[in-house]
């Protein structure tokens, strides 16, 4: 299996724009919002990826991803933040995050 940060380089390359749905469900109305990926980072058992405008999502843990079309879902992660400006809004020990990209 390929790792997880380059398949989640490689499924966002194919893509333009971004919303995404955390473990308890959309922030917002979903669709509504449209994001662009920023950049992707791994750093030991961290996955970081930042979104416009100033949202980071941060995965602790060996993070592993499903690939369903025009989603891509991550799970099995120790620990998700959802960071908006610098403050962390919320958090999650289990669960899934679906990045679905156009």
């Amino acid at each position: 299996m390929i790792r997880t940060i380059d398949y989640l380089n490689k499924w966002v390359a194919q893509r333009k724009s971004f919303s995404f749905f955390l473990p308890d469900g959309p922030e917002g109305r979903p669709f509504d919002n449209q994001y662009y990926v920023q950049s992707i980072q791994d750093n030991n058992d961290t996955l970081v990826i930042r979104l416009t405008p100033d949202i980071e999502l941060i995965f602790d843990g060996e993070t592993q991803y499903r690939d369903d079309v025009c989603n891509l879902i991550l799970f099995d992660f120790d620990r998700l933040r959802y960071v908006v400006a610098g403050k962390l809004k919320k958090e999650y020990l289990d669960g899934e995050f679906c990045l679905n990209g156009f």
